[in-house]
C-alpha cells in the first residue's frame, strides 16, 4: 500500500502478529521488501512495518531536495498513519543512520519508541578501501542524501 506522508507517495508494507510493533529501516538504495527473510522469520510473533524511502523502488523522488531528517520524519509519519504510538527499530547502514538521527533530534519517534533499537552501519575510513564499484555509486548516493 501507499502513504501520503508529508506530501510524499511513500511504499510501504505490514505483517505479522503480536503485541510487539517492530520497523524495519533498509539502507541507501535498498528496498523494504529486501527485509524478506526477516519478516519470515519475524512475523509470527511481531508486527512488522517496513518502506521504501523517498527515491527509492516504489516510493516517488520529491522534485525538492530532502535530508536525512526527512527521512526520519517520514517513519514518524508513517507510523502515525499506520497508527502505530511506538515500536522496535532495526535499522541497516543508512537505516540506522535515519534511526539514530531520529533519535538524536528527538522526535517524536524518540518518545514514542520502546528501548530496543538496532543499528548497523559504518563509515569507511578511507576512500581507496572502497571496492571500485562502490566507488562509482557514491556521487549519485551522496545527491540522494544531500
Amino acid at each position: 500500500p501507499y502513504a501520503n506522508v508529508r506530501g510524499v507517495r511513500l511504499w510501504y508494507d505490514t505483517a505479522g502478529v503480536g503485541d510487539t510493533p517492530v520497523v524495519l529501516l533498509m539502507g541507501l538504495g535498498g528496498r523494504g521488501c529486501a527485509w524478506q527473510p526477516q519478516i519470515e522469520g519475524l512475523k509470527q510473533h511481531h508486527r512488522l512495518l517496513w518502506l521504501d524511502f523517498r527515491g527509492v523502488g516504489s516510493t516517488e523522488m520529491p522534485p525538492v531536495r530532502f535530508s536525512m531528517s526527512d527521512l526520519a520524519r517520514d517513519v514518524v509519519g508513517l507510523m502515525d498513519h499506520c497508527d502505530w504510538p511506538s515500536a522496535h527499530v532495526v535499522g541497516l547502514s543508512m537505516g540506522g543512520m535515519v534511526d539514530r538521527l531520529s533519535l538524536r533530534l528527538r522526535f517524536r519517534l524518540f518518545a514514542r519508541r520502546n528501548p530496543l533499537s538496532l543499528t548497523a552501519f559504518r563509515f569507511q575510513r578511507r576512500w581507496s578501501q572502497l571496492h571500485p564499484s562502490r566507488r562509482r555509486q557514491w556521487p549519485w548516493r551522496r545527491r540522494a542524501v544531500e
